[in-house]
């Protein structure tokens, strides 16, 4: 008898260890927020208030039952219903579950899905949670939560209105109840590649990481083994407690300046969390510290997806401005009109490497995560590119183009070097236009600011509201900056001779002829002075942009009008009129004349 109430007694606390637990879900998941409540500065109706919760930071959650919405309103809020939701790849949100609201009391309110919702988050890359609202005269309906931990927000009447606050309160007060089982505390690691290093000087090493556990990060434990050296052990206090589960931080691991040059294989794994083991299958990270003296210069390529008819793509187009302003010749931007066929600067997206995005106008830094192109990860993407060209690039390009005498294909030479010795590369090259402009209705961009009050709205996107030198609807006489003409991307194939394995300080030279494959309507307005050959240079690997080159476009200087009155020198020349081998592809000069080899 003894024997069998033990068994019962053991079977249930197996059960118990592996229980479901109910969990909060959201960009915040405590219960404090700003007791002030908001007014959005909204006409009268009624609207859905909106949070982001996006694939990567729900990876905890996968397979989870979402059970319903918790959200915290004044009463004057009249809150009828809560939703889950996922943004389709045109930006269109799409209800998953929906629950009803019997009465909004001031604070925190609960509401049930009558059927459980099975998270899946592979499904789609963007959810939402939110509630409707009413706007009345006088009332303020919202609360915010103005803690780090901030997520984004939009407002919206229907399935394409949409409004993005320009105030900066937080997240709204909004998260999503689950039923799932999580470890208490579990963090995993991301693999962090090659870190470049500059040796005369100390660094940092910081390691990717997600909080998969349901505990408070405070502290960390970590070693650390370079090379053929014993590992180290570290203890990381951190800055700001890691408080939501899902959420991914950077760990900061400390590198000396010992002043010594090379590659060598490194590792960081995570032992213990707030002095407790780490339970996770993912604890270590991986990589190479590469050491050298000099940093080459690092330009950052950002590609937007864009078009006339979208109407939300004037804010993506001020964003790309803003970058060409502020960074000049170290922003390499390709502005990829793929929105609408009926753009006058569409080509078929299969004349360009496979970049994908959801929704427009968005972006990718050095084909990176998707991002506002505008916003960028928080409020200014001007920031993320500043990030961006802090880190040491790989590689150093060296590029020269110039047009062949009909000025219908360009010539290009480059030089690809590296501190890195064994890493493989390709590399894609696309011409790029400036001060495209046109005229008649095709040219015409979208514009849903058009009806905004110019209040609401950062000074350089208020042009676009009402009273505003682009406030209307189809906006005339816009140029357009960085627009993708052509590629070496033919039908999904890129055509440029790849790179391939690098040795570490060995130059390698590469060489493309592209032809200028304007669309029609464009090549009709095309100031050929304003066409620049870009250069990306993309890790195999990791499939990121790693460094890139943007330069003007020589014209040819007719060498066959040149009559040779002195011995030819001997070897042969690139239309650079550096020496190449034999085996070099593209134009050269031998024996006093060029040609094609």
């Amino acid at each position: 008898m003894k024997k069998s109430i033990l068994t019962i007694i053991i079977c249930c606390l197996a059960v118990c260890a592996h229980a479901q637990t109910r969990h909060l879900m959201g960009p915040f998941t405590g219960d404090t927020y700003d007791t002030t409540p908001r007014r959005a500065n909204l006409t009268a109706g009624t609207y859905t208030v909106y949070t982001f919760l996006y694939r990567e930071e729900l990876a905890p959650f996968d397979g989870c039952k979402v059970l319903g919405i918790r959200f915290a309103a004044a009463p004057t809020a009249n809150t009828t219903k809560c939703y889950m939701k996922y943004l389709t790849g045109s930006g269109r949100p799409v209800t998953m579950a929906e629950a009803n609201v019997q009465q909004t009391k001031d604070g925190w309110n609960e509401a049930m899905f009558t059927k459980p919702l099975t998270l899946d988050i592979n499904s789609h890359n963007i959810y939402l949670i939110g509630f409707n609202f009413d706007v009345t005269a006088d009332n303020a309906p919202l609360y915010f939560n103005s803690a780090d931990d901030m997520g984004g927000v939009f407002y919206g009447k229907n399935s394409s209105d949409f409004t993005y606050p320009p105030e900066a309160w937080g997240t709204p007060a909004i998260q999503a109840i689950v039923e799932a089982e999580i470890p208490q505390y579990c963090v995993d690691t991301k693999n962090f590649g090659d870190k470049l290093h500059m040796s005369s000087r100390p660094d940092t090493l910081y390691i990717d990481c997600q909080n998969m556990g349901s505990a408070d990060i405070t502290s960390i434990d970590y070693s650390i083994q370079t090379g053929d050296t014993a590992p180290q052990e570290g203890h990381a206090t951190l800055q700001r407690p890691v408080r939501r589960i899902g959420k991914r931080f950077q760990l900061p691991i400390p590198l000396a300046a010992d002043g010594s040059n090379g590659t060598e294989p490194c590792t960081v794994t995570i032992e213990k969390i707030n002095g407790e083991p780490n339970t996770s299958t993912h604890p270590m990270a991986s990589g190479k510290v590469v050491s050298f003296e000099k940093p080459y210069t690092h330009k950052v390529a950002v590609e937007e997806f864009t078009g006339t008819g979208c109407g939300w793509c004037v804010i993506g187009w001020q964003g790309m401005l803003n970058m060409k302003e502020t960074f000049g010749d170290n922003f390499v931007g390709i502005a990829l009109h793929w929105y609408n066929q009926s753009d006058p600067m569409y080509f078929a997206p299969s004349g360009y490497a496979p970049v994908r995005f959801s929704g427009a106008p968005t972006c990718r830094i050095e084909r990176g995560e998707v991002l506002s192109p505008y916003q960028g990860t928080e409020v200014d993407i001007r920031d993320d590119i500043r990030a961006a060209m802090e880190t040491f690039a790989p590689v150093n390009i060296t590029m020269a183009a110039r047009w062949n005498a009909q000025r219908t294909a360009v010539d290009i030479n480059t030089t690809v070097e590296t501190y890195i010795d064994g890493n493989s590369y390709d590399i894609e090259y696309v011409l790029v236009a400036d001060e495209v402009k046109g005229t008649g209705d095709k040219w015409k961009q979208r514009n849903y600011l058009s009806t905004e009050m110019p209040v609401r709205y950062p000074a350089d996107l208020a042009k676009f509201c009402i009273g505003g030198e682009y406030g209307q609807s189809l906006v005339e006489g816009m140029t357009f900056y960085d627009v993708a003409l052509c590629s070496s991307w033919e039908n999904g194939i890129n055509t440029a001779q790849p790179l391939g394995t690098l040795k570490a300080y060995t130059p390698k030279e590469n060489t493309m002829t592209l032809s200028l494959a304007a669309p029609r309507y464009v090549e009709r307005v095309l100031d050929k002075d304003k066409v620049y050959a870009v250069a990306l240079v993309v890790d195999r690997t990791t499939q990121r942009i790693v460094n890139a080159e943007r330069v003007a476009i020589t014209r040819d200087t007719a060498i066959e009008d040149i009559t040779v009155t002195t011995p030819a020198k001997e070897g042969y020349y690139n239309m650079a009129g550096q020496r190449v081998g034999k085996d070099y592809r593209g134009m050269v000069i031998h024996g006093g004349r060029k040609y094609r080899q």
